[in-house]
């Protein structure tokens, strides 16, 4: 659905932005502004009603073969039942306005350069990408302001745009200035500017990540009761100073625009770096914590083990091939239903009785199921779970800028599922695998 959602919103913003620029065109009135391709012009000028009716036209006799192909007419029932999706609601996120927060707490840079860039085109005559980005921009803030269900991956309607309109200020960053006060800025100018922008926020990120990790030791919730780290409140300090008069010093010499473009350009680097670090941090290394942002429910390296013995266990038992009869207490669209993706006899039940007696038995930790016979078992460890709420507002800075949570880490539930192997199974004497028991027992 986010990915029907993001196609939607690049069409009603492409059509908006060639919208706009004619509106501009038709008011200004100046022969030096961009003008429209005559293709697009002439599909401005045509009726829009019949224009749609025409096209669903189109796509309903050639999609259908004129109702005589049943495929086609399936897929284009499909498509229309489609869009009940509308009409149903979504599984609660973890927070209020979820996509937005995400876009925010990941990448807050992105935010203030797209601000900027937005600023000075709206300043200046946009060209048809700059609106084509500040619309997409819009429209994906309002989608994640509408579908408050959304996951952490409809994030990427906002930052695509953002990242889209600050691109145009980081091309900016690299034309030429001659209007230094007293030098001529030199090519090599805006990269001294960003060098030293990066060194000064390298220091103040250091420090500023220390005072949070003490933060996290208060015992009472309350920075009244954290003694903070007196070299680092110096660090941040003369960074921050050092900041401040670079700056001032820097625009005496070749001028504030070159200033600021080595300013941009240094704080995108920098931030570029940090956020593929953050984003390295949550897919990989720390992909098994549930306290993120993104996703409060962390699959756990568990889920691996269990395919991986299943899959050991359909060489000795299936010859090589994956057809394992498996009978599985969950739901067929859960993470155990992909698990189970490459074993096509795989049978989802709703009570454990009715999987009695049956060689492989995948069902939750929490039951203590009668089989019928002497099984084996094992748990494995499916998902993580972490609540925000627990969330201490002095745990906030150690948790936005390392990903830690402190104690509030801890707070939660766990999903854990027991695989059940038949004794006979177990000790790889079946010779009807997926049978009945060869005789009576208990649970073992």
């Amino acid at each position: 659905m986010a990915e029907t959602d993001v196609h939607r919103n690049e069409m009603f913003a492409l059509i908006g932005a060639l919208l706009w620029e004619r509106m501009d065109q038709r008011f200004d009135g100046s022969a030096d502004g961009p003008t429209l391709p005559r293709a697009v012009e002439a599909v401005l000028a045509l009726p829009r009603a019949n224009l749609v009716l025409t096209a669903l036209a189109v796509a309903l006799a050639g999609g259908t073969t004129f109702l005589l192909y049943p495929a086609g007419l399936s897929a284009v029932g499909n498509t229309f039942a489609g869009l009940g999706w509308l009409l149903t609601p979504l599984e609660a996120p973890p927070t209020v306005f979820h996509a937005l927060v995400v876009a925010l707490f990941y990448e807050p840079h992105v935010w203030v350069l797209a601000a900027a860039s937005a600023v000075l085109a709206l300043r200046r005559r946009p060209s048809l990408i700059d609106r084509l980005f500040l619309l997409l921009a819009l429209l994906g803030a309002a989608a994640g302001v509408i579908f408050d269900g959304a996951s952490g991956s409809a994030a990427l309607w906002l930052t695509l745009p953002l990242a889209g309109l600050a691109s145009r200020l980081l091309a900016d960053s690299f034309a030429e200035d001659s209007d230094g006060m007293y030098l001529p800025a030199p090519g090599w100018s805006r990269g001294v500017v960003a060098v030293g922008l990066i060194g000064a926020l390298a220091v103040f990120t250091l420090a500023a990540q220390e005072m949070a990790r003490a933060l996290i030791g208060s015992a009472d919730g309350t920075v009244s009761g954290v003694t903070l780290p007196s070299d680092a409140i110096v660090l941040i300090f003369v960074s921050t100073m050092f900041i401040v008069i670079g700056f001032f010093l820097f625009a005496s010499l070749w001028g504030a625009r070159t200033t600021w473009q080595g300013i941009i350009l240094g704080a995108t680097a920098f931030f570029g770096v940090t956020s593929l670090g953050s984003g390295w941090g949550l897919s990989v290394s720390r992909a098994a914590q549930p306290a993120q942002v993104w996703d409060a429910a962390a699959t756990s390296g568990d889920s691996a083990l269990l395919r991986t013995t299943l899959l050991d266990l359909s060489k000795r038992e299936a010859r090589g091939f994956t057809g394992l009869p498996i009978h599985a207490l969950a739901e067929s669209d859960s993470l155990i239903a992909w698990v189970l993706r490459d074993f096509p006899q795989t049978t989802f039940i709703r009570e454990a009785q009715d999987a009695a007696q049956q060689g492989v038995i995948i069902a939750p930790a929490a039951l203590t199921p009668d089989l019928g016979a002497q099984y084996v078992g094992q748990d494995f460890l499916m998902q993580r779970f972490w609540t925000s709420s627990a969330l201490r507002l002095v745990d906030f800075p150690a948790f936005w800028t390392q990903a830690n949570a402190g104690s509030s880490a801890a707070v939660g539930f766990e999903e854990r599922i027991v695989l059940w192997l038949r004794q006979d199974i177990y000790d790889g004497t079946d010779e009807t695998l997926g049978g009945a028991a060869p005789d009576g027992g208990g649970v073992g």
